[in-house]
């Protein structure tokens, strides 16, 4: 064990690397999102750090090459990744009510989390270089084989976390495991009586963490659960409009991503989802709907209990979501309710069947996800809409000014496939304020339809919005499709 052991250390810190790398996407999702920011920062300053460890470690193994101290920089990485699973949750929080642009805090919360870890990791290859190199002659080949064990780690840690350790191990569990897995490594290198008390100490107090600390502060039967695609947060809370007790949904840091009324789970608690009804004013004759996106099911379970003469097919691309909506939000199997576990684009690329609604309720944190507001997803909608079909989209952005622009983007994208666009303000808020609207595409019917005799209708009709133009410059394709970067405006 001996003789293989620098290469047992630098496969395993290898594979640590990665580990942290992606399940610091999670731990980062619920207060500053997954966007392209933020995997800018945790890539970036990831590899940043990696290479001041470099750096400082080739230097370090220059002037002290031994085991001990190779040892001490493994159990120092060992420990810093327990106190990150300690103390994530509470400095997150401080970061993310930063007054600052989502660039400045994703840098700043990443540095802080992850470059400590991630600069003491980086010192463990060269100093495992210097203390295996016995003849120079052989330096180069020496030099490959720990470089390949170093990245053959990186892989396996990439698989390991990506298919197994995210979906099945909640994030705080894996880094306590990474923290002890590091312990353990720092023995393997150097074994010393004193080295074990502190390693044994550690343990102790992560294993003391891990099973004492709250499940959530003021929050009531809180849930933390993972899934392939999502880090999901759910528990109950009190509807601020109603007072009525509710079950939310959350994930990334978004608001309410779903909420159910627990005294009544059929009925709807966003407003902005009652306007999907209106495919019903535009098009009387709705039997075949399809709904993008459903967390928890809110709308599908209120569909299928107010319209019995229709069927709705659900895309939803997390089958974990679909699973935790039948388990905590009373999501039950009908007939009339098709369940596809697909991405949403792919579904329409696919599709031949001709629906008389689409209803489009996808979201990434604040915005919906790019490929999903493209001018060819347009082109792919229209083509699996019947002639009187309509489709309904809800948004999230201002009306006018500085954080309007994702607005005026997708209004721009729509009215070049659509011959009908028109939107809606779901709630009365100023025009520069990020809000829920609504968009609605057809080629035939809205323009004379308008205006509803149903009160309910009539009313969600009533706010239409007609002070926007079309912007040829900001049209999204495929090829160019900044959503985030108009996403990280609406949330400065």
């Amino acid at each position: 064990m001996r003789k293989h052991s620098l290469e047992i250390i630098v496969f395993i810190c290898g594979a640590v690397v990665m580990i942290i790398e992606l399940d610091g996407s999670r731990i980062l999702a619920p207060y500053l999102g997954t966007s392209i920011i933020v995997w800018t920062c945790l890539i970036g300053i990831i590899l940043g750090s990696l290479s001041i460890g470099y750096f400082y470690g080739g230097l370090l193994a220059d002037k002290r090459p031994s085991y001990g101290l190779l040892a001490a920089i493994i159990l120092a990485a060992g420990i810093f990744v327990g106190l990150l699973a300690a103390f994530k949750e509470i400095l997150l929080a401080f970061f993310e009510n930063l007054n600052t642009a989502l660039e400045l805090k994703s840098v700043i919360a990443t540095l802080a989390l992850f470059a400590p870890p991630g600069i003491l990791l980086g010192m463990v290859s060269p100093f495992a270089l210097k203390l295996k190199v016995d003849d120079l002659e052989k330096t180069g080949k020496t030099a490959g084989n720990l470089y390949a064990l170093s990245a053959l780690g990186s892989i396996f840690g990439t698989f390991l976390a990506g298919f197994f350790l995210i979906p099945a191990l909640g994030n705080t569990l894996i880094l306590l495991i990474i923290a002890l897995s590091l312990i353990a490594v720092a023995l393997l290198a150097k074994f010393s009586f004193t080295r074990l008390v502190v390693s044994l100490a550690a343990c102790l107090v992560l294993l003391a963490f891990f099973f004492i600390r709250p499940a959530a502060a003021g929050a009531k039967n809180f849930i933390d659960l993972d899934t392939k695609y999502n880090r999901i947060w759910i528990y109950d809370d009190v509807d601020a409009d109603t007072a009525r007790p509710v079950k939310i949904m959350k994930f990334e840091n978004s608001a309410w991503q779903s909420a159910m009324f627990l005294d009544n789970p059929k009925e709807l608690v966003f407003k902005y989802l009652k306007y999907f009804d209106l495919a019903f004013h535009f098009n009387p004759a709705v039997r075949d709907a399809l709904l993008i996106g459903g967390a928890a099911y809110s709308y599908p379970k209120y569909f299928i209990d107010s319209y019995p003469q229709a069927n709705l097919d659900v895309i939803e691309i997390d089958p974990g979501l679909t699973g935790f909506a039948k388990k905590y939000f009373a999501l039950q199997d009908n007939p009339r309710l098709k369940i596809i576990h697909q991405d949403g684009r792919v579904f329409l690329n696919k599709n031949r069947k001709l629906y008389d609604a689409i209803l489009i309720d996808a979201f990434f944190s604040v915005s919906i996800p790019a490929h999903l507001t493209t001018l060819e997803m347009a082109e792919s909608l229209k083509k699996s809409l019947a002639d009187d079909g309509v489709v309904i989209l809800n948004l999230i952005s201002a009306f006018a000014g500085p954080k309007s622009d994702f607005l005026k983007a997708e209004y721009s994208t729509y009215k070049q496939i659509f011959s009908h666009v028109i939107l809606l303000q779901v709630n009365d808020y100023p025009e520069d304020i990020p809000q829920n609207i609504i968009l609605i595409a057809s080629e035939s019917g809205l323009d004379p339809e308008i205006s509803s005799n149903d009160h309910q209708y009539g009313g969600y009709l009533s706010k239409i919005w007609g002070r926007i133009s079309v912007y040829p410059e900001l049209i999204l394709t495929d090829d160019h499709a900044p959503t985030e970067y108009y996403s990280s405006k609406i949330m400065r």
